[in-house]
């Protein structure tokens, strides 16, 4: 599971990742989003597919009598069933997984999840990177607002 952010006022940049050898059920989906959008505290707009789990995770962020419901104004926009290439974080996880990565052979899941997170980690390192990923998927980033 990755969430990627960019502030469209200043041009910051977040990216989280969370790896489980198991599904990412709804409710672990919800909490993690909610963790992320609590922790930068500013209105947002999230782009994911109509999995069902998302389904799930969306109902949970947005229903106040949830305990996983979120304080901080998000949207979801309708979206494809199936739609990688208007997903940024997708980039994000062909450049760890396949440009990085794409000749590691682990010997077990904790190798894996070990080298995916330095992989990534370098990935959410480079800002103008994650930008480049946003406007690839065809959201307008207008720089002229930046500092």
């Amino acid at each position: 599971l990755g969430v990627l952010a960019v502030a469209p006022a200043s041009g910051a940049t977040a990216f989280s990742h969370w790896m489980s050898p198991e599904g990412l059920p709804g409710r672990i989906i919800a909490v993690f989003l909610r963790d992320f959008l609590e922790h930068y505290n500013k209105p947002a707009v999230v782009c994911w597919d109509n999995d069902s789990s998302h389904k799930y995770a969306q109902r949970l962020l947005t229903t106040p009598e949830f305990d996983t419901a979120t304080r901080v104004a998000v949207s979801f926009p309708k979206m494809p069933a199936y739609a990688p290439e208007l997903m940024p974080v997708e980039q994000v996880w062909k450049a760890g997984k396949i440009d990085l990565l794409g000749n590691f052979v682990p010997l077990d899941f904790t190798d894996l999840e070990w080298e995916v997170d330095r992989a990534i980690a370098s990935i959410g390192d480079r800002p103008e990177l994650l930008r480049a990923f946003v406007r690839w998927a065809g959201f307008e980033l207008d720089e002229s607002l930046w500092q």
